[in-house]
């Protein structure tokens, strides 16, 4: 009778914790963290959606969720509060073109003779490889916590992935951008099917051109209404019963250029799918008939750099259209929204990710409006995912992904994300009210002095040192928790590496430096005069 009390007892306080702390079927290694505490977040401006903002807000947030947002608003006992005055929050950036988290794609090696006229694929799939409708990018995402990083430093907390591989390319999920387990991280396992006029890494020989892909695909939609009407299946096709599946989800079409966005607008016009277009930032060029097209783009931000014509043979080699999309290409996304043609922009195809916050200023300062650059980020990826009420705003019951800046990162060219916080996890980049150390210092190490001038804003320093007269060497310096590094190069046999610490009650820095040759130092920079606004 005992022992059936302590069972029942033992068996009831089971069923307790999993009440309190919800079931989970993943095991934790080690204790797992079950941290409650309310977050509050006060007097910053937050930025609801693109066109509600709230001054002097308080924001709530409890696990991962936001509890309330607004004026004036009841803090919950024993919350952990920070005091925000003078900062802003937006909801997190959404990218609906990534390949995050997914593995590389190789090209199988060994064939290098003969034509390939079928499939090499074990299994019951369809007879040509470009055709991956039974991919699912749920099945192989995991996490890659180096470009999370780099993207929430973007203002992202949330990405649409897939395996960019093939003319069909199968299923594509909504993921968030924590460090967290996978499993906490897919919002959304089959949340878009993708498409283009690029084989990949198929091994076949067909097609071998965009007429042969353009065929192929259009071959492979009519096989899959035959395959679905007919009443008298002889045989069981793996890639057409997926392809049928994925008819059900938004359509992703990675176009290309101006052209290739009519050509895929067509294909979805003969079979009755309204695709969203993946471009490449020329379609100012096709404005009329890409808006007659009526389809929502997803559009780059990358612009082409400036034309090296110092050289009167490459100035001479440089023609008018490369020129006129130069100077263009930045105001593509002005154009569309003038046209009200829909679109969300995207980071991808840019070579270095850190400059998509400069050219989004820069595709603002050529007319793109600071609303419609915010929707195109949050609301419009959001609501195409099916996700509006859990992403892209910032409200009650909304998931907490948003983001902490110092100033309207839409339109300040010097505006820094401190925090992101995706899942409601905070991610920081930056001290959120950071120590300001600029003016001028009297930098002295190897028996030798040297003026050292630091200007900018406490977010991000402008800083030189006058090694030799009045040559002044810009210098890398950061300052983090009271940790400053300074990297100056004055020439490759004069390379210095300065770390060491700021003693605000003195006024100095301090530390250590290393020299390129590898010796050592003591260094002190002792302040002379205050920083002057010009």
């Amino acid at each position: 009778m005992k022992i059936f009390k302590i069972a029942a007892s033992v068996l009831g306080l089971s069923l307790v914790n999993i009440s309190i702390f919800g079931q989970v079927t993943f095991p934790t290694n080690g204790a797992p963290n079950l941290q409650d505490h309310y977050y509050v977040l006060k007097n910053a401006t937050v930025h609801v959606d693109a066109e509600i903002s709230i001054q002097n807000a308080m924001l709530i947030v409890h696990k991962n969720k936001i509890v309330d947002v607004g004026q004036a608003l009841s803090s919950p006992a024993n919350a952990i509060t920070i005091d925000l005055k003078g900062k802003h929050i937006y909801p997190s950036f959404i990218d609906l073109y990534s390949n995050y988290g997914m593995p590389e794609v190789k090209r199988a090696q060994g064939r290098n003779f003969g034509p390939q006229m079928t499939s090499s694929v074990k299994g019951a799939y369809g007879w040509n490889q470009a055709i991956r409708s039974d991919v699912e990018a749920h099945k192989l995402y995991a996490n890659d916590n180096k470009t999370a990083d780099e993207l929430r430093r973007l203002g992202f907390g949330a990405v649409l992935t897939a395996q960019m591989d093939g003319i069909v390319r199968g299923s594509g999920s909504a993921v968030l951008l924590s460090d967290e387990a996978e499993q906490l991280n897919i919002l959304k396992d089959k949340a878009a099917a993708f498409y283009s006029f690029n084989k990949g890494i198929s091994t076949q020989d067909y097609p071998s051109s965009l007429m042969g892909s353009i065929a192929l695909l259009r071959q492979t939609y009519y096989d899959a209404q035959w395959y679905m009407g007919t009443t008298e299946k002889k045989e069981y096709n793996i890639s057409l019963d997926a392809f049928i599946q994925l008819q059900k989800l938004p359509s992703i079409f990675d176009g290309g250029d101006k052209l290739s966005v009519l050509r895929a607008d067509k294909i979805g016009d003969e079979f009755k799918t309204n695709y969203i277009i993946k471009t490449n930032g020329t379609e100012y060029q096709r404005l009329k008939e890409i808006k007659a097209a009526g389809n929502t783009l997803i559009v780059p931000l990358n612009y082409p750099d400036a034309f090296d014509v110092e050289d009167p043979f490459d100035a001479d080699h440089t023609n008018l259209s490369e020129l006129k999309h130069w100077e263009l290409a930045p105001a593509n996304a002005a154009y569309l929204e003038k046209q009200s043609i829909i679109f969300t922009l995207t980071s991808s195809d840019l070579k270095d990710r850190k400059i998509f916050l400069k050219n989004l200023r820069k595709a603002i300062d050529h007319g793109l409006s600071e609303k419609m650059a915010f929707k195109a980020l949050t609301s419009i990826p959001a609501n195409i995912l099916g996700l509006g009420n859990e992403l892209g705003k910032i409200a009650k019951g909304v998931r907490a992904n948003f983001f902490i800046s110092n100033d309207n990162i839409f339109t300040t060219a010097d505006a820094v994300i401190y925090e992101n916080w995706c899942n409601g996890i905070p991610y920081k980049f930056q001290d959120l009210n950071p120590e300001d150390i600029r003016g001028e210092y009297s930098l002295q190490f190897d028996n030798k002095s040297y003026k050292l001038t630091i200007n900018g804003t406490p977010e991000k320093y402008d800083a030189n040192i006058m090694f030799k007269d009045t040559t002044k060497t810009k210098i890398e310096l950061t300052l983090k928790n009271n940790l400053v590094s300074i990297y100056a190069k004055v020439d490759s046999a004069r390379t210095y590496r300065f770390t060491g610490a700021y003693a605000k009650n003195k006024n100095s820095l301090s530390g250590m430096v290393v020299a390129v040759s590898g010796q050592e130092n003591t260094w002190i920079a002792n302040k002379t005069a205050d920083f002057k606004e010009t």
